[in-house]
């Protein structure tokens, strides 16, 4: 069973970018300001994948911010409950909101809160409205199991799969497997099952604008049951999304970023992956851009099949310190490049085979090709749960692989006359595989045997890679009679015996992804980040010292005529809570 974290008392950091966006021309305001508001309409969606009650909850919250105007502490007095227990609400709602969904975005715990079932009710009896609200789901609210986000069972439960008929990891494969054969892309739809009699239905809900659009899918010898693609799924929230990225591209700054946003606003809505997949070529091309966007149902961390999407918005500003320095790594990239552990000096300009920009295909004479990808097949519909955590794997490998290079080293500042020092990044860096690594196993769940998070699995299967691999170099004890691990590193072994451990398992990975070895990475990949035996004995004293969970405060944009002012709000759960609610969704 997974531990659960029910202390909603946290750090709060302050999303600050004040400095960045006073410094943008007004049109480029006005450009980051309407996909603000798109980004942020996309809340709901992610609140209705993560999980039945969860818009609900936003309501109730919503409700008893209307009610009392903001004055949470009036609250004391009206509703007869004591400020502690009030401050566990704000502590639930604020950790909600962070979230946007009852279960933790990273782990995928439930969060209950610390407020008891009475006093929530005393809070709600102040409207009509909450109360009606509150009857809904407060069992919801309270309820474990579930205690997590996963295949649903009795323990966990996912909305990628909503609904009473519960579906089989096998029913989900099978219904996949008809998209595919469709050509319909799984990334932003959720499958509901129902259940007639002996005739058995999944809806496959695609996100879109397409109310009402059904469709009889052809599901050939794979599946006993029909198969029907229903537009519509989120249409509410898409609908208003569409809206702002229009006009967004009223005020883009090139002929690029307006085609890209007319191709994002086509993809949501006709619920067309094809055309996302045009938005994200398009994106490619948008070089150095001062406001950057990535909107869209584009990475399938939640669904624990791994080929579904959570809808996902994020809204950048350059920093131009920062901007230079990664700059300087893009301009040696291709240096850099022929330092990984699949570069070989005669073959694609020293790149090695398997460097997808200028690759050319070397005269392999004896080594027939096993496994490649079939046209329109995926990295993540062919690795399906593998895809997000191993390629999270892969690209912490290589930072970790290349952390001894000087050059790279230089270019932010650490040398041997620093404070630290090169010489310490690179001890502090493997120290760090060994904390990252113990960390993520409060993300496993051992009676369900899963995990809960892909970097998270990643993490453990660097650090469990290293143990048994690096000769030493890292190496864990663990104190079951005081429940403590101590990490060492032999700073001896770190070039001699770790990096070239990391290099082998990078090429495992990089190699498996390229060459669509989809076997080969399960058998290897499975056991690497199984929990068990001594693995499971220090699962449990990490478990029992819990990391402080982090929430976020951050500003919104108001459009005042042709001019965009940026509101900060108060680095507390107070402050986290009003911004949301002025965020008006």
């Amino acid at each position: 069973m997974s531990t659960i974290d029910n202390n909603q008392l946290s750090i709060i950091r302050q999303l600050d970018v004040g400095d960045y966006f006073s410094q943008l021309p007004a049109q480029q305001k006005l450009y980051a300001h309407h996909l603000c508001r798109a980004a942020w309409h996309g809340a709901r969606i992610v609140m209705r994948q993560t999980s039945p009650e969860s818009i609900s909850i936003f309501e109730l919250i919503k409700s008893l911010y209307k009610e009392c105007g903001g004055q949470w502490k009036t609250l004391v007095k009206r509703c007869g409950v004591s400020a502690i227990e009030l401050d566990g609400f704000m502590q639930y709602a604020a950790m909600f909101l962070c979230n946007l969904g009852n279960f933790y975005g990273e782990g995928n715990q439930k969060i209950v809160p610390s407020i008891s079932r009475d006093s929530l009710w005393k809070l709600a009896c102040i409207s009509a409205e909450a109360t009606e609200i509150l009857e809904k789901v407060i069992d919801s609210i309270y309820s474990l199991p579930p205690h997590s986000l996963g295949f649903p069972n009795t323990d966990s439960m996912s909305n990628y799969y909503p609904g009473s008929g519960r579906m089989t990891k096998e029913e989900i494969a099978k219904v996949s497997s008809v998209l595919d054969s469709n050509d319909i892309g799984p990334e932003n739809t959720r499958i509901r099952k129902i259940t007639d009699g002996d005739t058995v239905i999944y809806h496959v809900l695609q996100a879109s604008t397409d109310y009402g659009s059904t469709t009889e899918l052809s599901v050939g010898n794979e599946l006993h049951g029909h198969v029907r693609l229903v537009g519509g799924d989120h249409g509410q929230e898409l609908a208003i999304i569409c809206s702002e990225l229009a006009k967004a591209a009223e005020y883009a700054t090139s002929e690029i970023q307006t085609q890209m946003l007319s191709k994002l606003i086509d993809s949501f809505r006709s619920g067309s992956m094809e055309e996302f997949r045009e938005f994200q070529k398009l994106w490619v091309t948008d070089k150095s851009p001062e406001v950057e966007n990535m909107i869209g149902f584009a990475e399938p961390y939640r669904d624990p099949f791994g080929v579904r999407a959570e809808w996902g918005a994020v809204i950048c500003l350059t920093d131009p310190q920062e901007t230079l320095r990664m700059r300087r790594i893009v301009d040696r990239a291709k240096d850099f490049i022929h330092l990984l552990p699949w570069s070989m000096e005669d073959v694609n300009g020293g790149n090695g085979p398997f460097e997808k920009p200028e690759f050319e295909a070397p005269e392999y004479t004896s080594v027939h090709v096993r496994t490649w990808y079939q046209p329109g097949q995926t990295w993540g519909g062919l690795f399906e749960d593998l895809a997000m955590s191993v390629e999270e794997s892969r690209a912490t490998l290589i930072s970790q692989y290349l952390v001894d290079n000087q050059e790279i080293l230089s270019i932010f500042g650490y040398d041997d006359s620093t404070e630290p020092s090169a010489k310490d990044i690179i001890y502090s860096t493997y120290m760090q595989i060994g904390v990252d690594g113990l960390q993520a196993l409060t993300h496993f769940d051992a009676q369900e045997q899963t995990w809960g998070e892909p970097h998270m699995r990643g993490h453990f299967g660097i650090l469990k890679y290293l143990l048994t691999e690096g000769d030493g170099v890292l190496s864990v004890d663990a104190d079951l009679d005081a429940q403590n691990i101590t990490i060492r590193v032999d700073e001896g072994k770190i070039l001699s015996h770790g990096k070239p451990a990391l290099g082998q398992l990078l090429c495992r990975y990089h190699i498996w992804r390229c060459t669509a070895d989809v076997k080969s990475c399960r058998e290897f990949y499975e056991p690497l980040t199984s929990v068990t035996g001594q693995y499971e004995d220090w699962r449990r004293i990490v478990c029992q010292k819990p990391e402080t969970r982090w929430k976020y405060v951050q500003p919104n944009t108001i459009r005042k005529d042709d001019d965009v002012e940026l509101k900060i709000y108060e680095t507390s759960d107070d402050g986290i809570i009003r911004s949301w609610m002025e965020r008006n969704i």
